[in-house]
């Protein structure tokens, strides 16, 4: 019994080792990355304003009616994300309308939203947004 109690225990002790791995990666990279810029650097090109409204059915369903005004054509669609890391123009159908500022501004290295309202209106089963936001367009000097 004891012979089969050291088997056992010996059976075990190399199933776990042989289980086990170790991985290690080294990363060449700083960990904090900073770039400061100020107002002095960037110089004014323009403002922009941007529309987009949509329709919201039971919750789960959304129709696209214009975007900048214009009646949105799902078969010519272009978007834009002109804040990567987020922001106020980070989500939804505002993208559909943020390729205007690039049109506009092709130059431009730098945007900043200044402002956004998002006028909701109630409908019986939905409901009927529209989102306008004003975007600045900034180039380094």
């Amino acid at each position: 019994m004891k012979k089969l109690l050291y088997l056992f225990c010996f059976v075990c002790a190399m199933a776990f080792s042989s289980c086990g791995t170790s991985r290690h990666a080294a990363v060449f990279r700083p960990d904090n990355v900073q770039l400061n810029v100020a107002m002095d650097d960037l110089q004014y090109l323009g403002e922009c304003k941007i529309s987009v409204s949509y329709d919201t059915y039971l919750g789960l369903f959304t129709r696209i009616n214009e975007v900048n005004g214009q009646p949105y054509n799902s078969l010519e669609r272009n978007s834009a994300d002109i804040q990567p890391f987020g922001g106020i123009l980070s989500f939804g159908p505002i993208n559909l309308a943020a390729f205007k500022v690039l049109e506009q501004y092709p130059n431009a290295s730098y945007f900043m939203p200044v402002c956004q309202t998002k006028t909701t209106t109630k409908l019986l089963m939905g409901r009927e947004t529209t989102i306008t936001a004003t975007v600045r367009a900034y180039q380094f000097k």
